[in-house]
């Protein structure tokens, strides 16, 4: 049971990190840049820690999802904290978040395979969407100044993503949860 509540934690840390992060993108809140650049921050913080405390408990393969997920993690968090220039900085966000896509796909795969962790499916797919429309986002900007792009579509792209990945987030953070709360209903029945 100690395994399950570190996961459990790591899970609902992870999706509160996504919704700190997507509020911090989301430009129509009034809230100064200082408090959108801390919200990226601590909410990719969150995720990393998350991820690493759900990381302990599971097979290789989706530990090494997870483990992905954290590096994306990081590698946004280190282009937050010791920026460069803002192309530089950009570069950061984009590998950061295909980290996160791919870590994400990974845990996806290890779901399909195994019929204990059905509900990571839908979570899995719409956290590797969100996190590639935001990498999309910011290549998408990096190109802007070049091709005089309308940066509304980066906003748009940055903002949809933030978001519907909170929502895969959650559901997959609801979903575990109940998978464990199920896990205790059979356990008590069987006694």
């Amino acid at each position: 049971m100690e395994m399950e509540l570190k996961t459990l934690t790591g899970t609902w840390l992870e999706t509160l990190g996504t919704i700190l992060n997507a509020l911090g993108i989301t430009k129509a809140l009034p809230f100064s840049l200082s408090f959108r650049n801390n919200c990226s921050l601590w909410g990719n913080v969150l995720q990393a820690t998350g991820n690493g405390l759900s990381a302990e408990e599971e097979d290789f393969k989706y530990r090494l999802g997870l483990e992905l997920q954290s590096v994306g993690n990081l590698t946004i968090i280190y282009g937050i904290l010791l920026p460069i220039n803002h192309r530089e900085d950009l570069r950061k966000f984009i590998t950061g978040n295909w980290l996160q896509t791919l870590g994400t796909l990974v845990c996806f795969s290890h779901s399909v395979v195994n019929e204990k962790t059905p509900h990571d499916r839908v979570g899995c797919l719409l956290q590797a969407i969100g996190n590639s429309l935001q990498a999309i986002a910011g290549i998408e900007e990096l190109k802007a100044p070049i091709q005089n792009l309308n940066m509304d579509i980066t906003d748009i792209l940055e903002f949809s993503g933030s978001w519907v990945q909170v929502i895969g987030s959650l559901m997959s953070s609801l979903e575990y949860t109940a998978s464990l709360n199920n896990d205790e209903l059979e356990d008590k029945k069987e006694k």
